[in-house]
């Protein structure tokens, strides 16, 4: 588990330079010997608006195929609060990685 406070900068029309406070956790669970998963979750919200905040999110399953290859299927979630154009709150992927190891 982590927490900051910090400066940050969302780039808009104009530049808006703000203080803001973020929380992050990681879990890693060792299912099998060559089995993992992983799940990352952060939020991170403008001190003096609460109402600016982001979300951000990723589950993986890690998976050895050979002493060189592993690979992974992951879910990636953003979320947005407050949007300056006509895009969506939030943005999701799901992928899939072939990995090289050395």
């Amino acid at each position: 588990i982590d927490t900051n406070i910090m400066f940050s900068q969302d780039k808009e029309e104009l530049i808006r330079e703000y203080i803001s406070f973020m929380s992050k956790a990681i879990y890693s669970w060792q299912i099998l010997n060559n089995l993992d998963f992983e799940q990352t979750l952060s939020y991170r919200t403008e001190v003096k608006d609460n109402d600016n905040y982001f979300i951000y999110s990723k589950s993986a399953i890690k998976t050895k195929l050979s002493k060189i290859f592993s690979t992974s299927i992951s879910y990636k979630y953003d979320y947005v609060n407050i949007l300056t154009t006509n895009q969506s709150h939030k943005d999701d992927t799901i992928s899939i990685n072939l990995i090289a190891d050395y």
